[in-house]
């Protein structure tokens, strides 16, 4: 599982709305929920692929003292 950290006064449901708002398209589909406090975007290729199978992807966003950890896994 990767983690990053980003500084700054964001809160991590305003970054889940923005990762959906970039990946909701195409052949992806994103998804968010979640709280101001803790928030989680899926990501995923959609139920009937066409060849490479079902993938998907979750983020998690956790509020922290001066910013937002993510994690990718």
């Amino acid at each position: 599982m990767q983690t990053r950290t980003f500084h700054g006064p964001i809160a991590p449901l305003d970054l889940a709305k923005a990762l959906v708002a970039g990946f909701n398209r195409g052949n992806l589909r994103a998804q968010a929920f979640g709280d101001q406090l803790k928030a989680y975007v899926q990501i995923a290729t959609p139920g009937l692929p066409t060849s490479g199978g079902k993938t998907a992807l979750m983020v998690q966003l956790t509020a922290i003292e001066d910013g937002v950890l993510i994690q990718l896994g």
